[in-house]
C-alpha cells in the first residue's frame, strides 16, 4: 500500500519540473490549486472546469443528438465527470 510522507507534499505548481516524467504516486502528493493531469507521465495543465453556459450548451446538444439517434442502431453516451485511472 502507498504511504504518504507529508514532508514530500508539493504545494506549489512552480516546484515541479515540467520536463520530468512523474508517476501516479507523485501525483498523489500534489496539493496545489492548478488543475493538471498526467499523460504518459508528463504534466499537462487542464482547462478550467466547465461553466453553466457550457453545461447548458452541452445539454442542448445532447438532447438534439438523442432525438436524432432515437431509432438508429448507434447511441451516444455523454460523459460529464472527471475520471481517475490508476
Amino acid at each position: 500500500m502507498f504511504k504518504i510522507n507529508f514532508n514530500d507534499l508539493i504545494t506549489n505548481f512552480l516546484d515541479l519540473d515540467l520536463t520530468k516524467q512523474y508517476t501516479y504516486a507523485d501525483y498523489l502528493l500534489w496539493q496545489f490549486q492548478e488543475r493538471v493531469e498526467l499523460i504518459k507521465g508528463f504534466i499537462m495543465k487542464m482547462s478550467p472546469a466547465p461553466n453553466r453556459f457550457h453545461q447548458k450548451v452541452s445539454s442542448n446538444m445532447n438532447a438534439y443528438l438523442h432525438q436524432y439517434f432515437r431509432n438508429k442502431s448507434q447511441f451516444i453516451q455523454p460523459v460529464c465527470h472527471s475520471v481517475g485511472v490508476s
